[in-house]
């Protein structure tokens, strides 16, 4: 159990650094990280840990793939969660998500805060509402800021480190 907690927290570091420095998580990281979970799952448990690693990576990539059709996140971010999903089965891998879309939350707040985007938005919006009162239409109405920068990989790396520690602490 010790080494999918250590290969956990590889992985969640290395890819936190990699997508904090190139804005993305790549494919040499995770797909890896699936197959040697799997690997270890078989070694330890047999088909009961098949059945865990695999369980939990279709959690971590159920659970996130809707996010990436809709253009709110990248396909790194759905691999490394069915990754981390793959490595601590799918209980693990539930938490891990419901404490990432928190910490993602948060991190969002942060970065309005600190980008002071906010305002921009509400005047974007309000312009939006102007234009539907006045016309009847609802129109788009052009971004002039530019939007921080959400690295999706810092929210998956809390939120699962936040899991290990509830669990291994």
């Amino acid at each position: 159990m010790l080494i999918l907690l250590g290969l956990t927290v590889v992985l969640l570091i290395l890819a936190l650094i990699h997508d904090i420095r190139f804005s993305r998580i790549p494919n040499w990281l995770t797909l890896p990280a699936i197959v040697v979970a799997v690997i270890l799952h078989i070694s330890m448990d047999g088909l009961y840990g098949l059945r865990m690693s695999l369980g939990g990576m279709a959690v971590g990539f159920c659970l996130f793939i809707g996010f990436y059709l809709l253009g709110g996140m990248g396909a790194g971010d759905v691999k490394l969660m069915a990754a981390v999903g793959a490595l601590l089965g799918p209980q693990d891998a539930f938490y891990s998500v419901v404490f990432t879309a928190l910490a993602g939350g948060l991190y969002s707040v942060v970065l309005i805060i600190i980008y002071d985007f906010n305002k921009a938005t509400l005047r974007r919006w309000g312009q939006r509402v102007r234009v539907f009162l006045a016309t009847g239409r609802f129109s788009h109405v052009p971004m002039e800021e530019k939007r921080p920068s959400l690295r999706y990989g810092v929210a998956i790396a809390a939120g699962t480190f936040f899991v290990l520690l509830r669990r291994f602490a």
